[in-house]
C-alpha cells in the first residue's frame, strides 16, 4: 500500500481483542502468547504466596482460579479446538499439545497452593488442589462457551444482529 511517498507493508499477524490473528488463522503465536502469560502471572501469584508472610493456601487457590484460568483460557474458543473429538476418547493432536504446555502452568500454581516440592507428580498435586487436568479443563471452558444459547442475553444479541440499533 502506497500513501504518498511511504510504503506500508502487511504485517504478518495482529492483535484484535486480545486474539492475536495470523494471515493463515494459525494460533501458534496466540498459544505461545497465552502460555507467557500464564507464566507471567504464576510467577507473580508465587511472590504473593511467600512461605513466610505470603497468603494462605485457600487464598492462592482462589487467586488462581479467578486470575490465572481466566487470563490463560480468554477467548479459547476462537483459538484452541476442543481436547477430544466429540462422541469419543481419541484426542486431536494440534490442542492437546497446547494444552500438554498449559499444564506446566498448572503444576506451578499447584506447587504454590500447596508449597510442594518441584518433583512432585503432577498428577498428585492436582488431586491435593481439587483442579482437574488441563485438557478437561480446556474442554470444559470449550464447551461452555458453546453453549450460549443458553445465556439469558442471547436472544437480546439475536435481536440486535436482525436490527439497526
Amino acid at each position: 500500500m502506497h500513501i504518498k511517498d511511504t510504503i506500508i507493508h502487511p504485517s504478518p499477524s495482529h492483535k484484535f481483542l486480545g486474539v492475536i490473528l495470523n494471515q493463515e488463522l494459525h494460533w501458534r503465536e496466540q498459544a505461545n502468547h497465552m502460555l507467557a502469560k500464564g507464566v507471567e502471572y504464576m510467577l507473580l501469584m508465587k511472590q504473593l504466596s511467600a512461605t513466610s508472610w505470603g497468603i494462605p493456601a485457600k487464598l492462592t487457590w482462589q487467586l488462581y482460579q479467578a486470575v490465572v484460568v481466566p487470563r490463560v483460557t480468554y477467548m479459547a474458543s476462537v483459538w484452541m479446538r476442543l481436547v477430544y473429538s466429540p462422541g469419543s476418547d481419541s484426542p486431536w493432536w494440534s490442542s492437546i499439545g497446547i494444552a500438554k504446555q498449559l499444564t506446566r502452568i498448572q503444576q506451578m500454581a499447584a506447587i504454590t497452593i500447596l508449597r510442594a516440592m518441584k518433583s512432585s507428580a503432577t498428577g498428585t498435586l492436582n488431586v491435593h488442589t481439587f483442579l482437574p487436568p488441563t485438557p478437561i479443563l480446556f474442554q470444559n471452558v470449550l464447551h461452555c462457551s458453546m453453549l450460549l444459547k443458553s445465556h439469558p442475553l442471547h436472544s437480546k444479541i439475536q435481536w440486535i444482529e436482525k436490527h439497526d440499533v
